[in-house]
């Protein structure tokens, strides 16, 4: 198994190495690990005793040495719990240092991870309206799109929608959770606007996709009231 997968739900590369090295030898010493992994014996021990903490390595005695077993796999989703607890329970007093001052600001997001988080603080608002590129949201993110659209459905976050009327039989316009209306293939730029709360969100679908997000009320009132424009003139 290709460790960098564990690396990726938050596990050093060390941990992840050994974790997987223990799966295979059922209990073992620290040796035996460190033989298996070509890792020497210091660097094993230490990383059996983070994995010890994180609740995914278990030991006994035996004599003076410990006999390591890895926990099933299945706790990796507990851990991840864990941290999903410990990072909603600090948010309140994390979110009490942000400034207060008002201001524009203007930020970039870059690639689909970038997206995916610009989603995400997109639906921590009740609704929001789109306007702009057809069919390249769900080119470019595929599966994410689709687990967006779930996501707000659940969350019921409303929202609406402009889209060409070509794609008015679509497959990823049918799976859209919210209204939406159809203009003309002209009236249609390459980019997506998304907007929401104060901020107004341009994404252009290249590749890397990229995001620039602009938060100031009055930008996004004038893109909100050119949104309602459309809107009349839309058919649904």
């Amino acid at each position: 198994m290709d460790f960098s997968q564990l690396v990726s739900l938050g596990l050093t590369a060390m941990e992840a190495q050994t974790y997987i090295a223990l799966l295979e030898l059922g209990n073992a010493k620290a040796g035996a690990i460190s033989k298996k992994t070509g890792v020497n014996r210091t660097t094993t021990y230490d990383a059996l005793e983070r994995l010890v903490q994180k609740g995914l390595v278990a030991y006994s005695s035996e004599g003076e040495h410990k006999v390591f077993s890895a926990v099933p796999p299945v706790r990796l989703v507990e851990w991840l719990e864990e941290k999903k607890e410990l990072a909603n329970a600090v948010i309140p007093e994390l979110e009490g240092l942000v400034s207060k001052e008002v201001a524009p600001v203007v930020k970039i997001y870059r690639g689909k991870k970038g997206i995916n988080s610009l989603l995400s603080q997109m639906l921590r608002f009740k609704e929001y309206v789109s306007f702009g590129a057809s069919g390249q949201f769900w080119e470019v993110m595929q599966h994410d799109y689709y687990a967006f659209q779930r996501k707000k459905k659940k969350l019921n976050v409303k929202s609406r929608v402009l889209l060409p009327e070509t794609t008015r039989k679509s497959e990823p316009t049918s799976a859209i959770s919210g209204g939406v209306r159809f203009l003309p293939r002209e009236l249609f730029s390459p980019a997506t606007t998304w907007v929401y709360g104060d901020s107004v969100a341009i994404v252009t679908w290249t590749n890397p996709p990229l995001a620039v997000v602009i938060s100031d009320k009055n930008v996004s009132h004038a893109y909100k009231n050119y949104f309602e424009a459309l809107w009349k003139m839309a058919k649904s």
